[in-house]
């Protein structure tokens, strides 16, 4: 089916404006003003609504395998898109844990059966599996994650050598839910001696208390400032932590945080009412600490918005505080949780949907998605501000059958979502015919043209290696994508041993040479200009020896013929590749 969304205003890239948007065949095709189509297009008036990018959720518990009384992929994705969330990334506490390529291979295998939205997931790790994330494809993956506190699925890590370990060598973001498990430890014993079991759920905040957050954020974050490592630190819950994080565009930083919506929009006020329906790790906590998250989100120091949505089921929820299980489910509205804050002038529309479709696309360089552009898949939610609604039971769509937001009224409602371009959710009827994919992660490309033209010098290898090693390094301190390096002809085969030991090491992905010799000439000119041809004994020697100086086996060395370029033929490309 083709779309034409009209007559809408889209937020999207700091901007509100009336714009069309032409879907077809998965992707945005078009997005201008006014769009005029002869074809058989189906129209989707939205007069008086807001379009926004679809959702990206950075953190989700769908409890699937192990834990699926909870929940699962198909029926916490269906929530998912009900909310306006098109993609999310999944973590890895389930049961078995997703702590090597297995279980990992599994959960895509399951997703891509069942997911109504696009996913992907984050690998777990642990005291004891570095070797196991050392045979990751880190190109499937948006990052590790450890858990510095324990909670659902006892994956605590308390190694810190184990840590500096992982931080050196993954070329991903690595992910902390950050609580000092001693100081909860010491906590938790005091209480439990004043009440055994049945310790009040006040008391929940004084137990995982702001001193575990801080104590704990603040060492994770010394620790990747000595390995020059990137940290992403979800769900801060306290106004002292946030203070630890600057204030900068998210394309320098190497240091990042979350926030999520129950630690926006709760307090340690509402325990009264909600009791263990609001318990979370980390804990609800002061007025005073959430007013100084929305502080720290409005002024950039906090990066990403998310729900990390985490079922229970009602008689889970309802044990006594040492066997109630921490979390709550959330992806069906939180979309419309953060337009109640808009509508409370916490967040502008601009500011919600950079932190919840904008960041988590740039942060984990996700392929495609996060922004309403041509070319883009065409994930979108619509969201109309003047249809009121009350969370009821009959309109939860979370397995576990109930939410923290349960009786509660909201001033907005999603009307229509896209996945890919596929209307996955149209004014209350989800059409699960079509699944999701699986996300895609962008790579970057360094090129001796690129190099070359922004220092202002012909792009005849005037630019020497270390030079242009030295600009990777700094391209490396604000991103994790792939980076592919582009050797030209490689020079001598000394030349290219050393090349291949220091791409390495810096954590490049690839290096490309050329059969070329001689003085280096842009392939853009073709065979304007003479070029010559290595001998193909020659060119085999060079990469064989760059193939015995890698010490790992994921670095790649990719040879690039040059045959059909310089006009000869498809048999001297195919005889020069056979080699």
């Amino acid at each position: 089916m083709k779309y034409l969304i009209k007559n809408g205003l889209v937020v999207n890239e700091n901007i509100i404006e009336e714009k069309d948007i032409l879907i077809s065949n998965n992707i945005i095709e078009k997005f201008e003003r006014d769009i005029q189509i002869k074809e058989d297009y189906k129209i989707i008036d939205c007069e008086g609504m807001f379009i926004f990018p679809g959702l990206i959720d950075d953190q989700v518990h769908f409890r699937e395998p192990g834990l699926t009384h909870k929940g699962n992929i198909f029926s916490e994705s269906r929530a998912a898109v009900a909310g306006g969330v098109t993609s999310y990334f999944e973590m890895p506490n389930t049961n078995p844990q997703t702590t090597n390529l297995t279980e990992l291979s599994k959960k895509f295998d399951v997703a891509s059966k069942n997911s109504l939205a696009n996913y992907s997931f984050m690998f777990g790790g642990t005291n004891s599996n570095f070797e196991e994330i050392k045979k990751l494809n880190f190109n499937e993956i948006p990052a590790i994650k450890i858990f510095l506190g324990s909670s659902t699925g006892d994956m605590l890590v308390d190694d810190y050598s184990v840590i500096k370990e992982i931080m050196k060598f993954s070329p991903v973001p690595l992910v902390v839910h950050s609580e000092d498990e001693n100081i909860i430890k010491r906590n938790l014993k005091d209480y439990k001696e004043r009440f055994g079991d049945a310790i009040p759920i006040e008391f929940h905040p004084k137990i995982r208390s702001q001193e575990a957050c801080l104590q704990s954020t603040k060492r994770i974050i010394e620790l990747a400032l000595e390995c020059d490592s990137r940290l992403h630190v979800f769900h801060l819950s306290t106004g002292l932590e946030s203070k630890l994080f600057d204030i900068l565009p998210l394309n320098q930083k190497k240091i990042t945080s979350e926030v999520c919506i129950h630690h926006l929009t709760f307090t340690d006020d509402d325990y009264s009412e909600k009791g263990s329906f609001i318990k979370w790790n980390p804990a609800v906590k002061s007025k005073n600490d959430r007013d100084q998250l929305w502080k720290a989100l409005n002024e950039d120091r906090i990066d990403i918005v998310a729900t990390d949505h985490a079922p229970h089921t009602i008689d889970e929820k309802n044990n006594k505080y040492t066997s109630c299980p921490s979390g709550g489910p959330l992806v069906q509205h939180s979309l419309i949780v953060m337009f109640e804050h808009f509508l409370n002038n916490r967040i502008s529309l601009e500011k919600l949907v950079q932190k919840m479709c904008h960041n988590p696309a740039i942060l984990f360089n996700i392929k495609k998605r996060g922004f309403i552009k041509k070319g883009y898949y065409a994930d979108i939610v619509v969201l109309d501000p003047n249809e009121k609604q009350v969370v009821t039971e009959e309109s939860i769509l979370y397995k576990c059958g109930w939410s923290p937001f349960l009786g509660d009224s909201f001033s907005s409602k999603v009307k229509y979502t896209f996945v890919n371009g596929h209307l996955a959710y149209n004014d209350g009827v989800i059409d699960d015919k079509v699944l999701g994919k699986k996300i895609e992660f962008d790579g970057m490309w360094s090129s001796s043209l690129t190099d070359s033209t922004s220092r202002g010098k012909p792009d005849i290898e005037a630019v020497d290696i270390t030079t242009r090693l030295h600009s990777l390094n700094d391209s490396l301190e604000c991103t994790t994508k792939p980076v592919i390096y582009d050797g030209d002809t490689g020079g001598k085969i000394e030349h290219f041993i050393f090349t291949v030991r220091t791409l390495e090491r810096l954590g490049i992905s690839a290096v490309i040479i050329e059969d070329k010799i001689g003085l280096k000439k842009n392939s853009l000119f073709g065979n304007e200009v003479v070029q010559n041809q290595d001998e193909i004994d020659s060119f085999s020697a060079k990469i064989s020896a760059g193939k015995k100086a890698q010490i790992t086996k994921d670095f790649m060395i990719i040879a690039r013929v040059e045959s059909l370029i310089l006009g000869k033929s498809l048999e001297d490309a195919l005889e020069r590749a056979n080699a």
